[in-house]
């Protein structure tokens, strides 16, 4: 019989659907060889593309760089795809009153090779050369099966154990052998309704791997993850042999698998193929991070099963709170700093870039990385964003987004006054105001964010931070986004060369403070002292100590040095 839902489909995407027995989801392999030239990480381009949605939840789509990156998977293993699908296959019996008329045919019997006996529900599909399923069946109870309805051609026929059936038998090509490319091809010739017989198969027990998966820091049990058998073809290729999805108490049964070694791969469904954002880290077993490093599973003879292969899952890095955009209404010009935002479980490295977003803030482009950024005139009319990404020895936690900032404006005309903030209650619902400052109906800003900006506001930036600027203006002025109610005071010094700050005579070149308040834009002035004057009058380089506290009412003050270089 003909399938017209399933003509269309490739040999490797037809087997993927129907291997891997997870009923109704199924698995299929892409040759590592068509993603050798990418990695989880790469950028070919800095205008990379974010797509963030308004709930919270968010994925990457790139408009250039890693395959790997679009179809889920990790740099740390080698590369395939993950394709969960729900299949559209009606495979029918031998001796069905509808059986197709016209074309040739493949039939046979599909027996127990153990046994002889006739084996009832084996999938038998034909597939040509050029890799196109033309049509399957059903064995029936005397082991029969006829694939009808195939046009003239060179076919390789596979027998599998269709999912959710509770059979559990090795996958095998005609005649008798365990990969495709092995496989006998079977020819149909010009006359009309050719039937080519006795395409027959003796189907092998398979062996099973069992399981539970944990998590590593409470020990109970991960529904729905991703177990794989995994096997080494070739020294760059690895085949996705069978894959299945744990129980509600994180048991997993791998079956059909013929005797040999397998690595076993735990892991979340990615969020492309209908799984939440990941929260644990991709493993092997017996505990370890890479591929290569896999303890393999034995599998002694046809039918034996190996339990006990367990996995403990770890944490990735989760954002619990996301990165502040800090420096006052976006303009032209102006720099702009940012708070990191906060993570749990243990992140080892933190990245940062800067998007320019449409007016709403969606449909981001990368444009620069690091601490800082000075907009340009291909920013006015646009909006700004953070987009932060932790990562810790288990990988990359989700991605972590901060609100954007209001549309960025041209430079004001000379005497003109940047417009203050949006007031608060303006800004996006997650409750982050249009300047990308938190507001007070929001989330406390935690330690490290305070601190974080107490070091930002250390050292001075800009042409107002520029030798000449401070003669012309007596000092220094800065406004940032307040994040807390408190007061803020910075002076700076110069120490003695080789003296450190506490147990020197230093100078005091410049000081100020201010109140803050618990949101909006604050100005801080640090006045020239008559000694700062003088030094700053000489007109060298001046390299300077910086001292700084924060004291959020009602909490710990936060104090910080920092030392920097004047310039002209």
């Amino acid at each position: 019989m003909v399938f017209g839902d399933i003509r269309s489909l490739r040999k490797r995407e037809m087997q993927g659907l129907r291997r891997a027995l997870i009923a109704p989801f199924a698995c299929a392999v892409i040759a590592a060889g068509l993603l050798a030239a990418s990695s989880a990480d790469a950028r070919t381009s800095t205008d990379t593309l974010w797509q963030t949605h308004p709930a919270g939840r968010s994925s990457s789509s790139f408009a250039s760089g890693s395959s790997l990156a679009r179809l889920g998977l990790s740099s740390a293993r080698p590369a395939r795809s993950m394709l969960f699908a729900k299949p559209a296959l009606a495979a029918r019996q031998l001796g069905s009153a509808a059986l197709a008329e016209g074309g040739a045919k493949i039939e046979g019997v599909v027996t127990v090779a153990e046994t002889g006996e006739p084996l009832e529900g084996i999938e038998a599909c034909a597939y040509t050369f050029d890799e196109e399923v033309e049509g399957c069946a059903i064995s029936g109870p005397t082991g029969g099966y006829q694939i009808a309805g195939l046009p003239p051609g060179q076919y390789d026929v596979e027998f599998l154990v269709p999912e959710a059936s509770g059979l559990d038998y090795v996958t095998q090509y005609y005649n008798g052998k365990s990969n495709e490319a092995e496989a006998d091809p079977v020819t149909l010739g010009e006359k009309e309704e050719e039937v080519a017989k006795e395409v027959n198969a003796a189907m092998t027990k398979g062996a099973d791997i069992k399981g539970k998966v944990v998590s590593a820091s409470t020990k109970a049990p991960l529904a729905e993850m991703v177990v794989c058998a995994l096997r080494s073809v070739e020294p760059a290729s690895v085949e996705n042999v069978r894959c299945t999805l744990t129980a509600a108490n994180g048991s997993y049964t791998l079956i059909g698998l013929a005797a040999g070694r397998y690595e076993v791969e735990f892991r979340p469904i990615e969020p492309e193929f209908g799984g939440q954002e990941p929260e644990y880290g991709l493993q092997y077993y017996n505990g370890k991070l890479r591929f290569a490093e896999a303890e393999p599973v034995e599998l002694a003879a046809p039918g034996s099963v190996e339990a006990g292969i367990d996995a403990e899952l770890h944490l990735l890095p989760l954002p619990t709170q996301a990165p502040v955009i800090v420096g006052g209404p976006p303009v032209q010009g102006v720099p702009l700093s940012f708070i990191q935002g906060s993570w749990s479980n243990g992140p080892t490295s933190v990245t940062d870039e800067w998007g320019r977003c449409n007016a709403s803030g969606g449909k981001c482009f990368t444009i620069a990385e690091g601490h800082s950024y000075t907009p340009t005139a291909e920013d006015v009319g646009h909006t700004l964003r953070i987009r932060e990404e932790a990562t810790n020895e288990f990988g990359k936690g989700r991605e972590s987004f901060s609100a954007p900032t209001a549309i960025v404006v041209a430079p004001p005309r000379r005497g003109a006054e940047i417009p203050p903030p949006p007031p608060a209650g303006t800004g996006p619902a997650i409750g982050v105001g249009g300047s990308g400052v938190l507001e007070s109906k929001t989330t406390v800003a935690s330690a490290a964010q305070l601190k974080s900006l107490l070091l930002a506001l250390l050292t001075p930036r800009g042409a107002a931070a520029k030798i000449g600027a401070l003669k012309k203006h007596h000092g220094y002025t800065v406004s940032f986004g307040s994040l807390v109610a408190g007061k803020l005071s910075i002076s700076w010094y110069e120490v003695p060369k080789g003296a450190h700050l506490a147990a020197a005579k230093p100078t005091l070149v410049a000081s100020g403070s201010v109140v803050t308040g618990p949101s909006g834009t604050t100005k801080l002035t640090l006045k020239l002292t008559a000694s700062g004057k003088k030094l700053i009058a000489h007109g060298g380089r001046l390299t300077l100590t910086a001292k700084g506290t924060l004291t959020p009412s009602g909490r710990s003050a936060l104090r910080a040095t920092h030392s920097f270089t004047l310039k002209h």
